[in-house]
């Protein structure tokens, strides 16, 4: 199972200039000034880091750091 420390530890490795904390991950990306490149960055690194796959037609549905955390620990 991931955790948000792992999750928060990929910003940096993906180039991601946000900076978050436990606390922001009910946030959306937008509200945490996050682009569709950083978004996409941050989906690549999950895939390197964790290998979980997001498939483009999954992209709509994680729109928050929360989100994205429930998607990787359902698909491991």
């Amino acid at each position: 199972m991931i955790e948000k420390g792992e999750l928060i530890a990929l910003f940096q490795d993906a180039g991601i200039e946000a900076t978050v904390s436990e606390s922001d991950f009910g946030k959306t990306f937008k509200e945490l000034d996050m682009d569709s490149l950083d978004v996409f960055n941050l989906l690549t690194e999950v895939d390197v880091v964790f290998e979980v796959q997001v498939p483009d037609e999954d992209f709509e549905i994680i729109n928050s750091l929360d989100d994205l955390l429930q998607y990787i620990n359902r698909g491991r």
